[in-house]
């Protein structure tokens, strides 16, 4: 899946995808990061990928607020205002999270059945 890793607001890690143009994951560590893309890529990719990320910071050229751009584009203001709630409301939420801190939104989350 064509993806980058950007800095949230928060320090964290999100994953946007410029297949679905956007967020499948979000607030990741570096290492959650990199376990995420151990599912595509072999490990130096995958480590060299979350550097990327990391040193590209929130001010980044393709950064946070071009990623919110591309999703009202896409999808609207509808979508953005949920993404950004999600997102955004998900600080105080994130220790509640049963496996770690990072968190995938909604509709990507895998369903049984």
């Amino acid at each position: 899946m064509p993806s980058r890793f950007l800095v949230q607001p928060n320090g964290k890690l999100a994953r946007f995808s410029t297949i679905v143009d956007n967020f499948t994951h979000y607030d990741l560590s570096e290492e959650e990061a990199y376990e995420v893309c151990l599912d595509n890529m072999g490990r130096l990719d995958a480590r060299a990928k979350v550097a990327r990320g990391l040193a590209r910071g929130l001010d980044a050229e393709f950064g946070w607020n071009e990623c919110l751009e591309t999703i009202r584009i896409c999808h609207g203001e509808k979508e953005l205002a949920s993404v950004l709630k999600e997102i955004l409301g998900s600080a105080d939420e994130a220790s509640e999270n049963e496996e770690s801190g990072a968190k995938c939104p909604e509709k990507f989350r895998e369903t049984d059945g």
